[in-house]
């Protein structure tokens, strides 16, 4: 959780980010969601060598869709929304998290309870 957003340890938190606003999409249905970092992966003398030098675009845009899915869904967090440093810090992934479960919370209750 505290990785760098361009380093390979910060790959499985976006993975999850972006299924969430996927998954989220299909219960709310309005059409905003996270697309997937993508690492670079090339083989060479039967061996993986990974190159994590994610593009500054990639990252610019995961951040981008997901101020954007944020601001769409009510997210209560300004610095995850309008912040340009958002989620270089522990406390805005478990904010962004929780974010998460806050939304999830608000499907199900708002279907399963009249």
């Amino acid at each position: 959780m505290q990785s760098d957003l361009k380093s390979e340890q910060f790959l499985p938190y976006g993975k999850l980010i972006a299924w969430l606003t996927q998954e989220l999409n299909n219960f709310y249905s309005i059409g905003e969601y996270v697309q997937n970092i993508n690492c670079n992966i090339q083989l060479r003398r039967n061996f993986i060598i990974f190159f994590f030098n994610l593009a500054v675009n990639d990252i610019s845009n995961f951040l981008l869709e997901l101020g954007g899915f944020l601001r769409d869904y009510g997210c209560p967090y300004r610095n995850l929304i309008d912040n340009e440093n958002r989620l270089n810090d522990r406390l805005s992934r478990v904010q962004l998290l929780g974010t998460f479960f806050f939304l999830s919370y608000n499907f199900y209750y708002e279907n399963n309870c009249f």
